[in-house]
């Protein structure tokens, strides 16, 4: 990489701030799922049962299982653990608003997480059942 190329490129990142770093994380994580579906998706249903120190994470997102009990971690929620000690925006799956036949929506890629209304404003990395997996 040329210098001039690399000068303008930390430029580009600092300018820009954490959206364009987040909205970079998106992309790299839809070109991997269009080149294969089948392993991203894979990846992100996983989810690997965790113990409480995890859980307690201050970044690492975990779902508790209020009906069994634990924990369980995927790789979105360390993507987003990731993401958040750097104060970068998260960011999330995307479903079609459609169902099939078997009541199940389409997978359509990731986004950057846009937090609802009443929470904008808000920073909370809440560790356990934070739902952003």
């Amino acid at each position: 990489m040329s210098e001039k190329r690399w000068v303008d490129e930390l430029h580009e990142n600092s300018v820009a701030g954490k959206k364009s770093r987040t909205q970079r994380t998106v992309d790299v994580l839809n070109e991997a799922y269009k080149r294969d579906p089948v392993a991203v998706l894979s990846l992100i249903r996983i989810m690997i049962p965790c113990n409480e120190k995890l859980a307690d994470d201050p970044y690492i997102m975990v779902n508790e299982d209020k009906v069994l009990g634990g924990y369980t971690v995927g790789i979105l929620g360390f993507v987003n653990g990731v993401l958040g000690a750097l104060d970068i925006d998260l960011v999330v799956t995307k479903w079609s608003d459609e169902v099939d036949e078997e009541g199940r929506r389409k997978f359509l890629g990731f986004c950057v997480y846009e937090p609802p209304e009443s929470a904008k404003g808000e920073v909370s990395h809440e560790p356990k059942g934070s739902g952003l997996l």
